[in-house]
């Protein structure tokens, strides 16, 4: 009888305990549920005080400036020196539209082969010139400042306007394929 009576304090104890840790447990898990331990807003998707970062314009599907054009040989001779004068005809039509310098066909012609005799005295020739004396040549000359851009990816320059060449001879094919002689 002993026996039994410790056997049946011993059960009703354990059940106890167990039926304290149940409630425990569920105490815990349900403040768990109320209160959860990770933020309701994602730190990756929290806003926070830094300014937002400006949308880009977008990009024009074309770019047209309107400018007097001239070829690189504005009488259509393409002997030398107007053969290679592609980069300087390209410096002459920028300045001639910034400055608003007005050239007619003789004047832009005058000032072109000036370029070329510039060039010969400052850089020993004139053909193939270099993006930097191109940039001498668009300072020196006119004054204008001028960026050069390593090794820009196509992305690159459809995102900057001041990455967008200005490039004569894809005008001047252009002009030349349109025009009817």
């Amino acid at each position: 009888m002993k026996t039994l009576k410790i056997t049946l304090i011993g059960l009703v104890a354990i059940s106890a305990l167990s039926l304290g840790a149940l409630k425990i447990y569920q105490f815990y898990s349900q403040q768990a549920l109320l209160s959860p331990r990770a933020p309701q807003e994602s730190p990756w998707t929290a806003k926070t005080n830094a300014p937002e970062t400006p949308t880009p314009p977008e990009t024009p599907a074309e770019l047209n400036l309107e400018l007097a054009f001239f070829t690189q040989a504005p009488y259509s001779n393409w002997d030398y020196p107007w053969q290679e004068a592609c980069e300087e005809a390209s410096v002459l039509l920028v300045a001639n539209k910034l400055l608003t310098l007005d050239l007619n066909t003789e004047a832009y012609n005058s000032e072109l082969l000036d370029i070329v005799n510039w060039e010969i005295n400052r850089f020993g020739a004139y053909e193939h010139t270099t993006v930097e004396q191109t940039t001498e040549i668009l300072k020196e000359r006119y004054d204008l400042e001028t960026k050069i851009h390593e090794n820009p990816t196509f992305e690159d320059i459809q995102k900057n306007p001041e990455r967008r060449p200005f490039h004569h001879c894809a005008l001047c094919r252009q002009r030349i394929a349109q025009s009817k002689f």
